[in-house]
């Protein structure tokens, strides 16, 4: 039964990357928007998310996130801890009650977070989940990065802890902002070489 539906799933939303917009690497400098999705499954993982808001913010880099709930009602007990999240305009809340049965979101409630272009798109999503793969091929982003190389087809760069552990979320951006840092604007790499 789980093949079939996951066969149909494949066939009716092919899980490859939108290529409309070219892959770009860009220096943390040149990036004007970043774009996030990550999965609400516990009232820690609303601790996780305030730290992770606070670090993307730390860059001063406009931020939009998508957060989508897992576990029925965590939300509310995180709203309940972090009021201020519920009012975060930079925050889509997808909860349990606007996805479709095969865990796509509710097309009105993600319609503005889906129109924008991002220059970095991370997934914080760990394991093989439809809806975050459904996401990140829906997201048009200049660069993707993902924590499992079991779906390197969708991103630009995969991140994973040593021998392939898991990074915690607060980490693994922490990680991104460290590797985009790297990345050289506009060819210096070339000239350094030469």
């Amino acid at each position: 039964m789980l093949n079939a539906l996951r066969t149909y799933l494949n066939k009716r939303f092919p899980l490859t990357p939108s290529r409309d917009i070219p892959a770009e690497y860009h220096n943390l400098e040149d990036i004007k928007l970043i774009g996030f999705a990550y999965n609400i499954k516990s009232v820690e993982s609303g601790d996780t998310l305030k730290q992770i808001i606070e670090c993307i913010g730390s860059q001063n880099i406009p931020y939009k996130g998508l957060v989508m709930e897992s576990k029925r009602n965590a939300l509310k007990k995180i709203l309940v801890t972090y009021p201020d999240l519920g009012e975060n305009h930079n925050i889509t809340i997808i909860t349990k009650n606007y996805l479709s049965w095969t865990g796509i979101p509710d097309i009105h409630r993600s319609a503005k977070f889906f129109s924008h272009v991002y220059d970095l798109f991370i997934n914080f999503n760990s394991r093989s989940d439809f809806k975050f793969d459904y996401i990140t091929k829906r997201a048009k982003s200049k660069f993707s990065v993902g924590m499992r190389s079991s779906a390197l087809s969708l991103y630009s760069m995969v991140l994973e802890g040593e021998y392939k552990s898991m990074l915690d979320e607060v980490e693994y951006v922490k990680q991104v902002f460290h590797y985009v840092k790297a990345i050289k604007a506009g060819g210096e790499n070339e000239r350094q070489i030469s």
